[in-house]
Order: C-alpha cells, then sequence, then structure tokens
C-alpha cells in the first residue's frame, strides 16, 4: 500500500470521527433544546410554584398567631366555597367592576378579595406586625449578605456530603426569607394603598420605567421556568453585585447591593407584579385554566422560535434597521413579553393550587408538609436555587443563554 493511500485512509477516518463526534453534539444539542423547555415548564415549574404557594402560605398563618387570629383565619375548604359561590358571585357590570371575586381557599396575599365578600374573618393584619416582621427578615437577609465569603469559605472546606447538605439549609433559609420578604411588602401594599386596578396598573407601569432608569434592564423580573438555576457552592451562597466597587472595602460594596436590590429593587419588582397580577383577577378570575393556556403558548413560542428570530436579524433589512437603531426597545419588549409569560403561569398554577389543595383539615398542616415536600423533591434534582427567583445581576446575554439553553 502506497504512503499516499495510507494518508488519504487516515484523513478519511479521521474526518469521519470528526463528523460522527460533531453529529452526536448536533444532535445533544437539538434534543436538549426540544427537552429542557418541556422539564423546565411542565416538570420542576410546578413544583417552584407548589412550594412558594405553601410557603406564601404557612406565612400566613404565622402572622395569624402573631395577630391572635384563628389559623385558619383566611383559609376555607373547596366544597365550603363551591356551596357559598352562587350568593357570593354576583353579576359583573364589566371584566374591570369594582366587585372582587371569592370562590378559592384564601382571600388574604396575591389575591385579595373585598373583606365584605368573606365572613367571620378577621380583615386586616396590624401595622406593627407587617412592619416588625419585615424588619426582621431584611436584618436576617443583611446577615447572610455580610456572612456570605465566610459561609461560603467553610462550605468549600467541608466534605461533599456535609457540605451539601449545609447548601440545601442554606437554599432552603433562604428561599423562605425571600417569601416571606414579597408576602410582607405584598400584603403591605393591599392593606395600605388604592386598590383600584387603574392605579395598581399605573403604579406598576411608572415602576417600569423606573426600574429601566435605574438598572438599563427588565430581566429582574423575569423567573422561573425562563430561569432555572442548579445548586452548587458557587452560583448558591456570594450575591454579585454589578455596581463598580473595586475602590470601596468589601462590606461597604455588600451593604450597597443589599440597599439597592433587596430594599429599592425588590419593592419595585413586587410592585410590578402585584399590579398585573391583580389586573388578571379582576379580569380572568374564573378563569384560571386559562391563565395556563395562554401561559404556556407564550412560554413554548419563546422557547422555540428564538432560532428563528434570530435568523430574521440576518435575513430581513427592516428587522436589522430597527434593532441596530433601537435594540433597548427591542431588548424591553422581549424582556417584558416573558415577564407577561411568567404572570400567566405563576397565577394559572397559584390559584390552581390555591383551589384544590386539601389534605388535612387544619390548613396549615397541608401546606408545611408541602411546603418541605416540595423543596425536597427540587434538592433532589438540584435546582432547589431556583426557588430563590432571578439573580440581581442577571444581564441580557446571560438571559438569552438561559432561555435558548
Amino acid at each position: 500500500m502506497s504512503l499516499n493511500h495510507q494518508q488519504s485512509i487516515s484523513i478519511v477516518s479521521r474526518m469521519y470521527r470528526y463528523l460522527k463526534e460533531n453529529l452526536v453534539q448536533i444532535n445533544s444539542k437539538q434534543m436538549r433544546f426540544i427537552i429542557e423547555p418541556i422539564i423546565n415548564g411542565l416538570i420542576l415549574f410546578p413544583v417552584i410554584v407548589l412550594f412558594w404557594e405553601c410557603g406564601w402560605n404557612v406565612g400566613l398563618v404565622l402572622l395569624n398567631l402573631i395577630n391572635n387570629y384563628s389559623v385558619n383565619n383566611g383559609f376555607q375548604s373547596f366544597s365550603e366555597t363551591e356551596a357559598r359561590k352562587n350568593q357570593m358571585l354576583p353579576q359583573k357590570s364589566s371584566k374591570f367592576d369594582n366587585q372582587s371575586f371569592f370562590h378559592h381557599k384564601k382571600w388574604k396575599g396575591l389575591s385579595r378579595p373585598h373583606p365584605s365578600s368573606v365572613e367571620n374573618c378577621e380583615t386586616d393584619y396590624s401595622f406593627q406586625s407587617l412592619i416588625i416582621s419585615y424588619v426582621t427578615i431584611q436584618i436576617i437577609l443583611l446577615c447572610f449578605y455580610l456572612n456570605q465569603d465566610f459561609i461560603y469559605n467553610y462550605l468549600k472546606k467541608q466534605k461533599f456530603i456535609l457540605s451539601t447538605i449545609l447548601l440545601k439549609c442554606h437554599i432552603f433559609l433562604l428561599a423562605s426569607i425571600y417569601i416571606l420578604q414579597w408576602e410582607m411588602i405584598w400584603i403591605i401594599w393591599d392593606q395600605y394603598t388604592y386598590l383600584e386596578w387603574y392605579f395598581e396598573l399605573f403604579l406598576s407601569f411608572t415602576f417600569v420605567l423606573i426600574l429601566i432608569l435605574l438598572t438599563g434592564h427588565l430581566s429582574d423580573l423575569i423567573c422561573v421556568p425562563f430561569l432555572t438555576t442548579y445548586d452548587s457552592i458557587e452560583s448558591c451562597i456570594q450575591f454579585d453585585c454589578p455596581l463598580q466597587t473595586q475602590r470601596i472595602k468589601r462590606w461597604k460594596s455588600i451593604l450597597i447591593n443589599f440597599i439597592l436590590y433587596e430594599i429599592i429593587i425588590s419593592n419595585i419588582i413586587i410592585i410590578i407584579w402585584r399590579g398585573f397580577y391583580h389586573l388578571l383577577d379582576r379580569s380572568l378570575y374564573s378563569e384560571n385554566w386559562s391563565c395556563l393556556v395562554i401561559g404556556y403558548i407564550l412560554y413554548f413560542l419563546i422557547m422555540y422560535v428564538q432560532n428563528y428570530l434570530t435568523s430574521i436579524n440576518i435575513k430581513y433589512e427592516l428587522w436589522i434597521f430597527f434593532t441596530t437603531n433601537f435594540p433597548q426597545f427591542h431588548r424591553y419588549i422581549y424582556q417584558l413579553l416573558i415577564f407577561f409569560t411568567c404572570v400567566f403561569l405563576w397565577r394559572g398554577f397559584w390559584i390552581i393550587f390555591d383551589t384544590y389543595i386539601n389534605i388535612f383539615k387544619l390548613f396549615y398542616q397541608t401546606y408545611l408538609l408541602l411546603y418541605i415536600l416540595s423543596f425536597v423533591l427540587l434538592a433532589l434534582v438540584q435546582t432547589a436555587s431556583s426557588t430563590n427567583g432571578p439573580l440581581s445581576n442577571t444581564e441580557d446575554e446571560n438571559l438569552r443563554n438561559k432561555i435558548c439553553v
């Protein structure tokens, strides 16, 4: 056999191996592109919403105890609700009628009917209980911020099993703190602000503009199922600060980051979410499944059509002109569409869980059990950190990578 013939065989074999490896890689990427949105949206996401919904209701039980109310105050079984629904739901004159509608178990928090629609139920929590709870939560969260480097270094030195257990405990505590933080702010705004839909919507759009001025993007409004994080010490302990803080001391940069994101931006995000969520309450209150249908249609369109939208940037001159000259506007519209999808999906599952979950006679037992079980399930598949919501320093390029997968 000649040398040239041997070389040609060698080259062909190398080309074959190269093509085979790349074909396998392409196929795996395609499979991941197809399967991962389904897993995130249809399997992991409902469990994360269940964790938040049960944690939120456990927080309501704690507020009931602090205010010397019954532990079941504000909750009502589905059978009781169905028996009384016809007497409690008057005819609406328009879809934005001021009358609220009550047909699921709890009324405080995300969906808040008018107090007159709930019999034998305390209407408000005391201002002191809400403020003291909020301040306590923020102090605990500040301790997590200030001790993040110590916790990180400590966990890195531990053996795998111990570090994994401690990491899961850290994630659970942090997620619980964020649930209570959202709950206190949400209820304070519910009890002490004007509840008309146009006022809440005006506040939401106003704070959308403020958020753009502060951060330059709207990615902080976006959460699961579009953003799914995996549990690791590197990504779940330290709170990254997007600010330029090289010339100031570490503790000062941490404190600035805490004030900016956990006090200012967190309130802005909650106000925006609250306004659009309550708008759905007034327009689609009895259409819980409609929220899921609309949300999932938008979700899968966004997840699967992104590659086509990327090709549009190359093929069509008008689109190139628009994205080149108005890149930020294009970016904001894209992020708002994802945010609206999140609101539809979260509300759909939240109301369904609120309505149909009923295991024990005492509601807090049901919520506490599912609160723990849902977290254990997420911890077993290494996605428990997804319960903490979007990272404060998420930028658009990283966000696209997360969404496109």
